[in-house]
């Protein structure tokens, strides 16, 4: 490894910590220049390229850092997220391969499990993303994208006290997860505790007023604990933050 590469591959590593992304990437290819097998820098250049959304050179990137190196994992993980974010079926079931790559490498790499879980859930195969988010939060208790994901395909498969207990979990970690207040409010409304769900959704706006969904589901909620006025007033304010919700608002 050449010292002024290394050099380099440091400084980009502080400009990016720092978010001037263009000055990061200028550093990480002048310790390619220098040193073009350096897999760290290509696995770096490429988190920076996709941030910018140049999708192609960013994929070019970790497949230049996983060439130079199959055993860096952190490559392999960032690879996957890209393809995944595609959302296309083909990009979908590459982006599986390499969250597998990754596992085989480091098999208590939580957001190897986190990536593949939601893949598979994008795919439609909703247990068994449930399973694999479990062994993320095995391998990183705190991990709050794998508690909030957990929370919502819960609730999609029905499986609402596991849901409740996913979005109550992160909200102990962060209680400025707005969607998750929102979120729990909708597992409450399904477990028929509606006046903890309106408390939920008050949360949720109290983070931000401008979740239309929060004021819509707020509404329905005291709809049916019969405040039909204060019902009125949540919707008045969700159709003034989103005028296509009129819709779906309940008479």
């Amino acid at each position: 490894m050449s010292e002024k590469a290394y050099e380099w591959f440091e400084k980009g590593a502080d400009a990016y910590k720092k978010g001037r992304l263009e000055e990061a990437l200028e550093y990480y290819e002048r310790a390619l220049e220098i040193n073009p097998q350096f897999a760290r820098a290509w696995n770096s250049k490429g988190t920076i390229l996709a941030a910018m959304n140049e999708i192609k050179e960013a994929l070019k990137c970790f497949d230049h850092a996983v060439k130079n190196d199959k055993g860096l994992s952190e490559a392999w993980i960032n690879k996957g997220a890209l393809l995944y974010s595609l959302g296309d079926r083909e990009s979908s079931d590459e982006a599986l391969g390499c969250f597998d790559h990754a596992l085989q490498l480091d098999p208590k790499n939580a957001e190897a499990y986190y990536g593949k879980g939601m893949v598979l859930n994008s795919l439609g195969r909703h247990e068994e993303a449930l399973e694999y988010l479990d062994k993320a939060l095995e391998n990183k208790p705190h991990y709050l994208e794998a508690l909030t994901g957990k929370g919502v395909i819960a609730y999609g498969l029905e499986k609402l006290e596991e849901a409740l207990e996913s979005f109550n979990r992160a909200l102990e970690i962060n209680p400025d997860l707005y969607l998750s207040w929102h979120n729990k409010g909708l597992v409450l409304g399904r477990l028929g505790k509606m006046e903890e769900a309106v408390e939920s959704f008050n949360r949720a706006l109290e983070i931000n007023k401008n979740h239309a969904e929060s004021w819509v589901n707020k509404g329905r909620a005291l709809k049916v604990l019969g405040q039909d006025e204060e019902a009125s007033k949540c919707f008045q304010e969700a159709i003034k933050i989103n005028p296509n919700l009129k819709e779906i608002i309940p008479d």
